[in-house]
């Protein structure tokens, strides 16, 4: 494999954990990679730090893109432009958060894979699974149900840490919309609609659960604040609807040959005027959450 790999991380206030990751990116049994980094304006030395290694290792790249919006969604989105902006031809792309750790051989086993599936000039995705330490500081696996490319649309679960695109699903994704929930949101949209979507079933890294990151803030929630937040998204219905219709015509919108009608389908139920119908319709098609509550929570919002 002589290829050099492209990286795309995106940094924020992450003094605590992103010299780690660096190294860990630095570890790996894959040499042949540059690593482009996006700083969305940290005051905690987290510049400083990529900078040392910027300096001990030409392979490390700190970039400084700004267009006025911040945020790892547009941020990511900043450097995805800018490798198509630079005319930095890579064939495989890969998105890193600032405070995980990389197994050795995450990249090597992943490009191995995608080189076993991808289907030449069509759009590409592989996913692998993943390691988190839990509230109590365990480490678990995190995928353990098989692939449904219906559920998909109801709930994401794939994290962008995890994945390795190809230029061709690249090219097709560069205007994120602010319609998506995050940057590996839309990239599984596009891949879902207009490529194909792999699994790789083996861990390739530790996503570390913190205070500030936005898993754990989840998980550490009391039943209560649970409670009201599903019940608060039951009344901003009307927005969950609209927000929905835009991202799924956006979607559409992207001048490729749609090669799976999923899209097409769920922006069908989201469009149809009587509740009834649309729950219907969606539990007919197989639209369904990866649990109960998310299908429940589906089927109050549409």
């Amino acid at each position: 494999m002589n290829e050099t790999i492209c990286i795309l991380m995106a940094t924020f206030n992450g003094r605590k954990f992103v010299k780690e990751q660096i190294e860990s990116i630095q570890g790996q049994n894959f040499e042949n990679w540059e690593l482009y980094i996006n700083d969305d304006g940290s005051d905690d030395g987290t510049v400083e730090i990529i900078q040392n290694k910027c300096q001990k290792d030409d392979r490390i790249h700190l970039l400084n893109l700004r267009d006025g919006r911040t945020g790892q969604l547009h941020n990511f989105g900043k450097l995805m432009k800018f490798l198509k902006d630079n005319r930095k031809n890579f064939s495989h792309i890969m998105f890193s958060d600032q405070d995980d750790i990389w197994y050795k051989s995450k990249i090597s086993s992943t490009l191995e894979f995608m080189k076993e599936n991808e289907v030449r000039n069509s759009a590409a995705m592989v996913y692998t699974n993943y390691e988190e330490n839990n509230y109590f500081g365990d480490v678990q696996v995190r995928y353990k149900s098989s692939f449904s490319q219906a559920s998909l649309l109801v709930q994401n679960w794939i994290m962008g840490c995890t994945l390795m695109i190809n230029d061709t699903l690249l090219s097709m994704a560069l205007d994120i919309p602010d319609e998506a929930d995050n940057h590996d949101n839309w990239l599984m949209l596009v891949g879902l609609t207009y490529g194909h979507i792999y699994y790789l079933d083996r861990v390739t890294m530790l996503h570390r659960l913190h205070d500030n990151n936005v898993t754990n803030n989840f998980t550490k929630r009391n039943s209560f604040e649970k409670i009201r937040t599903f019940f608060d998204n039951i009344r901003s219905r009307k927005k969950f609807q609209l927000r929905k219709k835009i991202l799924m015509e956006e979607v559409l919108s992207i001048n490729e040959p749609v090669q799976n009608e999923l899209v097409k389908q769920y922006l069908i139920g989201i469009e149809k005027k009587n509740k009834i119908s649309k729950v219907l319709y969606l539990k007919r098609e197989g639209f369904h959450g990866l649990n109960h509550h998310k299908t429940l929570e589906l089927f109050l919002k549409v």
